[in-house]
């Protein structure tokens, strides 16, 4: 299992980024914020689909499955502190004085 290093030029390659004329990818929100959370979902499911082989007799390492909960686990609490993080953003928008 291969993990990827998260960064800028990560996201540049990502479906969203078109390129503008000078050469730097123009990346959308929405999309990139959109393969995220089908990310953290894939990995939920593959968790579900590790823990259920398991409970059939399926698995004989537990470590595999226990890797694989905790990763699912760890992306849902990082995309619950940025979603926090993006609505703690947008209220302070919403107070600002115009």
């Amino acid at each position: 299992m291969a993990i990827d290093k998260v960064g800028i030029n990560n996201i540049a390659g990502m479906p969203g980024a078109a390129s503008k004329p000078g050469g730097k990818p123009e990346i959308d929100f929405a999309d990139v914020l959109k393969e995220s959370i089908g990310k953290v979902n894939e990995l939920q499911l593959n968790a579900e689909a590790a823990m259920e082989k398991l409970s059939k007799g399926e698995v004989k390492d537990l470590h595999e499955v226990l890797v694989a909960v905790e990763e699912a686990n760890l992306a849902f609490m990082t995309m619950m502190q940025i979603r926090n993080k993006l609505l703690d953003a947008y209220q302070e928008l919403m107070r600002l004085q115009m």
